[in-house]
């Protein structure tokens, strides 16, 4: 499964984002998450998760300098407000192939996402580890992505855990991490032998 955004406009978050993106340019973001204070790069982190529902703009982020290595610093040891942005920004970004291509070749990109969807759930909030999933989701399209997704501990094993117990939402993009991981032969018999995935 690859999926689109599913972030509605109307949301109060994604207009703050819009008056944000006004005054700023994609640089000047970028130096905030890099630079700013806490609150700074949470606004910054989700007016790049706005920018990237563009496609051009998507595009626009990830052949800007430090873009993703900024937005990998925040989901990594920012805020849990931030992380949730920053994997959310990565979730939409990786909906374009070639943006896809360039976030699963920046080192340490898909480990960070894998620890935030495996982390306890009593000390990371369920709306980082929905963002994470998707974007572990849509970065698992292809193939050889599929793969490198696969060989990281635990995220079968977790993804199948919010498919079976989660809400809704994080069960549909859930099912759809693991449809992908589906692929990979040695994941079949894993999803197979677990009870409630098929």
């Amino acid at each position: 499964a690859h999926r689109g955004p599913w972030l509605s406009m109307e949301d109060p978050a994604m207009a703050a984002a819009q008056e944000r993106v006004r005054h700023a340019s994609l640089q000047e973001l970028i130096e905030q998450l890099l630079q700013g204070s806490p609150s700074e790069k949470t606004n910054a982190a989700l007016a790049l998760q706005f920018l990237s529902l563009n496609t051009d703009k998507a595009l626009a982020i990830v052949h800007t300098r430090n873009a993703l290595r900024a937005l990998l610093d925040v989901a990594r040891s920012g805020g849990e407000e931030a992380q949730e942005y920053a994997a959310g920004a990565f979730a939409h970004l990786a909906v374009n192939e070639e943006a896809e291509l360039a976030i699963a070749r920046t080192e340490g990109v898909l480990e960070t996402l894998a620890g935030l969807l495996c982390s306890d759930p009593d000390t990371v909030g369920e709306a980082v580890r929905l963002e994470a999933c998707a974007a572990l989701e849509n970065l698992s399209f292809a193939p050889a992505s599929a793969e490198a997704v696969s060989r990281l501990p635990q995220v079968l094993h977790a993804a199948m855990a919010m498919l079976c117990r989660g809400p809704q939402h994080t069960m549909e993009r859930a099912a759809g991490l693991v449809q992908n991981l589906a692929a990979v032969a040695d994941n079949r018999l894993v999803i197979a032998r677990t009870p409630g995935v098929l």
